[in-house]
C-alpha cells in the first residue's frame, strides 16, 4: 500500500475522516469497480452494488485491520468474494423466477389449474406456522432447496 493510502486510512481510523475515506475511495475504486465486472460478466449494476459493498465493509472494519495491510490485495479478495456472493444470489433470484414464470404458464394451460387454486386458498387458511413449514418443505428457501423434488 502507498504511504498516501496508509497515511488516508490511518486518518480515517483515527477520526473517521470522511475526506480520507472519499480520497481512499477515489484512489482505489477503479481496481474494485473492474475487478467486480469482470467477476459478474460484466453486470455493471450488480458490479456497483458490490463495489459500494466493498468500501461499506472497509468503513465497518478499517480499524480491525493490521496496521501493514495492503489495502489493494485487501479489496481485490473483498471485492471477489463479495462479487461470488452476488452472482450466487443472482443465479437464485433468476432460478425462482423461471420456476414462477414456469407454474404461472403451467397454471395457465393445464386444466389442474383448478386444483392448484384450491391447494393456494387452503394453504391461506392454515395457522402460519403450519403454513411456513410447508411452504419451506416443498419450495425451499434462498441459498436452500426443497427438500423434495418438484415434478417435471
Amino acid at each position: 500500500m502507498s504511504v498516501s493510502s496508509q497515511s488516508l486510512l490511518r486518518e480515517f481510523v483515527a477520526s473517521r475522516s470522511e475526506p480520507a475515506f472519499r480520497e481512499l475511495v477515489t484512489d482505489h475504486m477503479p481496481l474494485v469497480y473492474s475487478t467486480a465486472l469482470r467477476r459478474t460478466n460484466h453486470a455493471s449494476g450488480i458490479a456497483q452494488e458490490v463495489a459500494q459493498d466493498v468500501f461499506t465493509r472497509l468503513a465497518r472494519k478499517a480499524d480491525s485491520l493490521p496496521k501493514d495491510v495492503c489495502l489493494p490485495a485487501w479489496l481485490y479478495c473483498q471485492t471477489c468474494r463479495l462479487a461470488a456472493n452476488a452472482m450466487r444470489g443472482e443465479d437464485r433470484r433468476l432460478k425462482r423466477e423461471s420456476i414462477a414464470t414456469e407454474l404461472m404458464t403451467h397454471s395457465e394451460t393445464h386444466p389442474e389449474s383448478e386444483l392448484v387454486a384450491e391447494l393456494d386458498e387452503a394453504m391461506m387458511k392454515l395457522p402460519e406456522t403450519s403454513r411456513e413449514v410447508l411452504i419451506l418443505q416443498f419450495f425451499g428457501w434462498p441459498g436452500h432447496p426443497p427438500s423434495v423434488s418438484s415434478p417435471s
